[in-house]
């Protein structure tokens, strides 16, 4: 799609990318999707600071690796493919350096070869005289993703060496050395140690480069996700002959289900959450993303047995309850840090921390999350 004077400025947010689309309300296409639909909100009239000739848009910019790689980056190939020569736009609310962007930002337009000469950020209103916009090749819980641009994801990996036919069993992509306070399943750096132990190969996606991360992914017969952002990874390259299965954290989360289904031959989402611990935001209500999830460790040992692996021959009951105590408690340490963002941060006291360990069934941890808070309050972040 191509219009004529655009305003664009900077974002609203993720999923406001502050573009003032010509009659905005009857746009589907070029704006922000999820679910199918445009979510995104027209920005407010500013005063427009510069000019831009010929460009192409993307979205905004973004370091979250997951939403990046599965609301922004689904425009890159066709529009690399049809208008490479053109300046790349990405909104941006402060001036960005485009030679020292954002890890995950870089990783993934890397992956896709966009060059940083041909990345401009715009954090103030610009007027693009006639500016560019392929559609969402696929977006958030979105329809299922079409045959055409997994052809395009698959003839770009192939391009760049990464070959699905490679078979390498079975792997385990996990959230076990993330920082704890942004939620996983309690324990989990138990049981990929376990995993490890009877064959499984295991991967901490971000101490790996993003090329490796795909590798892995493509070669696998059977790939398993700790439930979270590294699953967007997969979205990033075509077709496999594979299973994919998620371990869910969040009770009836089927993330990327739509996404995902084509791009397998098998796609399963597994109920190993018995409870997930939550804390309070800002507003009060539980933050659902970054909760601390406790196993069911019987839908957990029948999952991993009927794909043929055995956990009871190296599983060690009072070892994994250490780790699960300790990630637990971490958890709620990391809450608590004085650099978080009000956003990620609980604003919630002892008290509400003392119901939902109890009801957790582990009332035992009470006294050191006490500590914990007591500290918090000394170092000025306890609510």
């Amino acid at each position: 799609m191509s219009f004529r004077d655009v305003v664009v400025g900077p974002p609203l947010a993720r999923e406001a990318p502050g573009v003032a689309w010509p009659q905005f309300d009857r746009q589907h296409a070029a704006r922000h999707l999820r679910r199918g639909v445009p979510v995104c909100r027209a920005p407010e009239a500013a005063t427009v600071v510069g000019e831009i000739g010929e460009a192409v848009f993307i979205g905004a910019y973004d370091n979250h690796f997951g939403h990046f790689a599965a609301e922004s980056a689904p425009r890159l190939l066709q529009s690399l493919s049809e208008k490479g020569g053109l300046p790349f736009l990405f909104t941006s609310a402060q001036p960005v350096d485009r030679k020292a962007v954002a890890p995950a930002f870089q990783a993934v337009t890397d992956w896709f070869g966009l060059a940083p000469k041909q990345m401009r950020f715009v954090h103030q209103p610009h007027r693009v005289a006639t500016l560019w916009m392929a559609g969402q090749g696929e977006d958030v819980n979105g329809p299922v993703v079409s045959e055409a641009y997994l052809d395009l994801l698959d003839a770009h990996a192939a391009s760049r060496g990464v070959a699905a036919s490679r078979v390498s069993g079975v792997v385990y992509v996990g959230r076990h050395k993330l920082a704890p306070r942004l939620g996983g399943h309690a324990g989990e750096s138990y049981l990929a140690g376990c995993l490890a132990q009877i064959g499984v190969k295991v991967l901490a996606p971000e101490t790996l480069p993003l090329r490796d991360q795909l590798l892995a992914y493509a070669g696998a017969e059977r790939l398993i996700f700790a439930e979270g952002s590294a699953v967007h990874g997969r979205q990033l390259i075509g077709r496999a002959a594979q299973a994919i299965d998620v371990l869910v954290r969040r009770r009836y989360w089927r993330m990327a289900e739509s996404q995902l289904s084509p791009r397998c031959d098998a796609l399963g989402y597994i109920p190993v959450s018995a409870q997930v611990l939550q804390f309070l935001g800002q507003d009060a209500k539980p933050y659902v993303h970054s909760g601390m999830a406790l196993y069911d460790l019987e839908v957990l040992f029948d999952y991993f047995a009927q794909i043929g692996l055995d956990l009871a021959q190296v599983w060690q009951q009072s070892a994994y309850e250490a780790a699960r105590d300790r990630s637990v408690l971490d958890w709620i340490a990391g809450l608590y840090e004085p650099d978080l963002p009000p956003f990620a941060r609980a604003w919630n006291g002892i008290g509400h921390f003392e119901r939902v360990l109890t009801e957790a069934g582990l009332p035992h941890l009470i006294p050191e999350a006490r500590q914990i808070l007591d500290k918090a309050a000394w170092k000025g972040v306890y609510p």
